[in-house]
């Protein structure tokens, strides 16, 4: 890669920080928002088939990775029992 050009991951970044700024689904999914003291979720894709195939291409983990390794990070002492599943990520 040339000195001054972005990497795949990082455009796909901004493309998503813009798009969640905007109101508008995600193409990578890789924003993700706290959706109570416990849980984190990817904020609304616009495809999850072509988000699948746009991080594989970039060589991103998948959606369910992502909030799988991203929900790890949590103190879970802090969290009650969950009653119900993470919430879900589509719109």
């Amino acid at each position: 890669m040339d000195r001054g050009e972005a990497q795949g991951r990082e455009l796909a970044q901004l493309v998503d920080r813009i798009a969640v700024a905007e109101g508008r689904p995600q193409r990578y999914g890789t924003r993700m928002r706290q959706v109570n003291a416990c849980d984190w979720a990817v904020y609304p894709v616009d495809d999850l088939t072509q988000v699948a195939q746009r991080r594989r291409q970039l060589g991103l983990p998948t959606l369910e990775e992502q909030e799988r390794m991203a929900n790890a990070m949590i103190i879970h002492e802090n969290c009650p029992r969950r009653a119900l599943p993470p919430p879900s990520r589509k719109r």
